[in-house]
């Protein structure tokens, strides 16, 4: 995988921003111009234009610390089509469809796997049927972390006078859901658990990314202590299979159009799809809306594309207009961060 680093996140309190690739890569844009200054930003983005890109990233994904406190880090499940379930039989009984039915919630909740399997998993060597066996066995260990939500109220402020907002006498109240992952085997949060991210390209840009990030904080209600982090860098590795025959993305991947002539039809192409919409705006800049856009949800599976080194593109999604105060495009990224798999047919 050349020169690829993993980055832990460990919250220094609830998050609340899901840190897909394109929310990370728009957050290290602003720490760029931050840093460096529009310049150095206009040559990072620039840099996509090329086949080798300045940076590419996953999307981020939980790690726990099991007993020794060594890090367990989790990976999005190939998205495969489930072998082991046929049409029901007109004969087939009611508790039989019930006990079907729940195996396959249960199989839906399996959307990470732990590095070991997902290794394994990319190898060919166990497949969809090793995880419905692992659930027919009750064996928990088959589970993610759990993506535990708490509910937290706020006061809305007066921006005018200051203090509580109040309307008919009473004071105006609201709601914000945080998240945390819960440790292996446990219900509650624990330090030293958190979000991990692979990048390979310009590390040493990264680093200073997350070095002023960190003292900022990332996504929302930063006022209020969330979003602030502590990070650490290791080279890492994947045991990928040599005899591959297709690739798996880590990232929200937007391809292409010569790309998606590649997949079509192909046996190897089995995926899903997710809109993607929000706004961009960081610290004091003015925040504008981003047009929705479709792309591959992580762990999604493709034909190799043997003719590029890179998969997907940028894309802009809304173009510079300084009448409305707009002085740069909008990109959205979309480049897929891909791993080796290999599909026993």
């Amino acid at each position: 995988m050349g020169n690829t680093k993993i980055i832990y996140l460990t919250p220094q309190s609830t998050f609340i921003t899901d840190l897909r690739s394109d929310t990370l890569w728009g957050i290290i844009c602003w720490a760029i111009r931050n840093i460096y200054g529009n310049k150095e930003l206009e040559n990072f983005i620039n840099s996509y234009q090329s086949e080798k890109p300045e940076l590419i990233i996953s999307s981020a994904f939980p790690f726990t610390l099991n007993e020794n406190k060594e890090k367990i880090s989790y990976f999005p499940k190939p998205i495969l089509p489930l072998k082991e379930f046929k049409p029901y039989d007109n004969n087939i009984k009611a508790s039989e469809k019930v006990a079907d039915a729940s195996l396959r919630k249960k199989i839906k909740k399996v959307t990470f796997l732990k590095k070991e399997l997902f290794e394994k998993f990319i190898n060919g060597s166990i497949d969809n049927e090793y995880i419905v066996t692992a659930i027919k066995n009750k064996d928990k260990t088959i589970f993610p972390p759990k993506l535990e939500t708490e509910s937290i109220t706020h006061n809305r402020i007066d921006r005018i006078k200051g203090g509580t907002l109040k309307i008919d006498e009473a004071g105006q109240l609201f709601h914000s859901n945080e998240l945390y992952f819960a440790n292996e085997n446990e219900d509650e949060t624990k330090p030293g658990a958190g979000l991990f991210f692979l990048a390979k390209g310009n590390i040493e840009k990264i680093v200073a990314a997350l070095r002023w990030l960190s003292h900022v904080g990332i996504g929302g209600d930063r006022s209020t202590g969330k979003g602030f982090f502590k990070f650490e860098i290791e080279d890492f590795s994947f045991n990928e299979p040599t005899d591959y025959n297709s690739v798996t993305n880590i990232s929200l991947y937007y391809p292409t159009k010569e790309e998606l002539q590649l997949f079509k039809n192909n046996p190897y192409f089995n995926y899903q799809l997710e809109e993607r919409q929000g706004y961009m705006g960081f610290l004091k800049y003015q925040k504008f809306d981003k047009p929705p856009t479709i792309m591959f949800k992580e762990g999604s599976v493709f034909p190799v594309n043997s003719e590029h080194i890179k998969y997907g593109s940028n894309l802009i999604v809304k173009q510079k207009d300084e009448t409305k105060w707009l002085f740069h495009n909008v990109y959205q990224y979309g480049l897929g961060f891909m791993i080796k798999i290999k599909i026993n047919k």
